[in-house]
């Protein structure tokens, strides 16, 4: 089941919050999770709407299904569904319970991780995170454009298929696409005709990003540049990415990251962490998202919405080469995503008919997500059955349950690292 955040307002607070007054113990069980959908402007519709077919659902005509919100965030928090309680609310309530002990003590009285199914029928916006003291100090500055006070390391694992924009790519092969289209340079700056280093291509990129308002240059020189692309018997697909994004959004500055940033191709069960500073963007595709509990971003292009050029220049990584991809040989049986975030790491299961075996929280909070068949949980004397799309809490205060897969099943379970 899914929802839109417009579908979860006032009303439902007060009768949670109602319900909730009445209870004493928080059961060690598995808990159903109903979770919301972010209806963001770039998310698949109608017959290509992932999420709905995720959940075996049919989608509202004309709605963009962009996020999946399955977690504990104060914007769109799922809700326990037997109780009726929004996960934050009931956290609020029965915190150890929940969350146990270390989790408290490292990261307080919130649930650590956030998961989401993204599906990007179109870019997200060129963004990066800042990192956890420069997301302190932007929320006290700025607490509208930076809700929180969290950082947002984050990993994307492909369900079917990713392209994405992450990281800088070597500096040979910066230089050598800016020579190509020698355009650039009115805004960077010449480009010399020898190799390329890290140096040069810091003041390059630095010197362009300064140029987001010269809206007449950039009217003057993106148009151009698609010229000369357009007329290619082959493009790279870099090019063919730039051209497709340059007939959505027209002449923005984010069209130039397809000079710098690696272009990054993903198969079903492959993954990117990008970690604070890493300038990025999701292009199309189906994944599997989990990040710190944040909803900071700090945006460089290919969007509307706010931009902070000076922010992004003051905490952008500059890491040069090849971006790494976690699960290159696509293995699935038992895969764990484990990154230099300390909030959260996943591991990709796929099991099938008839396996069976315990599942230990280790005193932690454990969310599951089916992605394909179903999976059975026993707990508290009582066997629940969770299909594709569907997801459970499993808190901290039950020690074991019993987890079976009838039919055979995939899913992700999601926990905070070893504490």
């Amino acid at each position: 089941m899914c929802g839109f955040l417009k579908k979860s307002g006032g009303c439902l607070t007060f009768e949670v919050r109602k319900i909730a007054d009445f209870m004493t113990q928080f059961l060690p069980k598995s808990y159903r999770l109903h979770s919301f959908v972010q209806p963001y402007d770039w998310g698949t519709r109608d017959e290509k709407a992932f999420i709905p077919a995720f959940l075996g659902e049919q989608p509202e005509p004309g709605v963009p299904y962009a996020e999946l919100w399955i977690g504990a965030h104060p914007k769109l928090p799922s809700v326990l569904q037997d109780l009726n309680l929004p996960l934050n609310e009931a956290i609020r309530q029965f915190p150890e319970d929940i969350l146990g002990r270390k989790s408290i003590e490292k990261f307080g009285q919130e649930l650590p991780f956030l998961l989401k199914i993204l599906s990007a029928g179109q870019a997200l916006s060129i963004q990066l995170h800042p990192a956890k003291h420069q997301a302190e100090r932007l929320h006290r500055k700025d607490p509208v454009n930076y809700p929180d006070a969290n950082h947002k390391p984050e990993i994307a694992i492909a369900l079917d298929s990713l392209v994405a924009l992450a990281g800088f790519q070597a500096p040979a092969e910066i230089g050598s696409a800016l020579r190509k289209y020698r355009e650039i340079e009115l805004f960077t700056g010449p480009v010399p005709d020898g190799p390329a280093d890290e140096i040069l291509i810091k003041q390059l990129y630095t010197r362009l990003m300064k140029q987001d308002g010269n809206q007449a240059l950039l009217d003057s020189v993106l148009p151009r540049i698609a010229e000369k692309m357009s007329a290619l018997a082959d493009p790279a697909p870099a090019e063919s990415q730039f051209l497709k994004q340059y007939r959505r959004y027209g002449n923005d500055i984010g069209l130039f990251s397809f000079f710098f940033l690696n272009l990054v191709e993903l198969r079903a069960g492959q993954a990117v962490f990008t970690g604070p500073g890493v300038p990025h963007a999701y292009l199309e595709g189906n994944i599997v998202e989990c990040m710190a509990n944040s909803d900071n971003v700090v945006r460089a292009g290919l969007t509307p919405k706010f931009r902070d050029i000076e922010t992004l220049l003051e905490i952008i990584e500059f890491s040069f080469g090849r971006y790494p991809v976690f699960n290159t040989g696509q293995e699935q049986d038992q895969v764990r995503f484990r990154t230099a975030a300390d909030e959260f790491e996943l591991i990709l299961n796929s099991k099938p008919a008839g396996y069976t075996a315990g599942l230990k929280t280790g005193g932690k909070p454990v969310i599951l997500l089916v992605t394909e068949g179903r999976l059975a949980i026993e707990s508290a004397g009582q066997t629940d059955q969770f299909n594709r799309g569907q997801a459970v809490l499993l808190p901290a205060c039950l020690d074991i349950c019993q987890v079976s897969a009838p039919v055979g099943a995939a899913w992700y379970s999601v926990t905070v690292p070893d504490l």
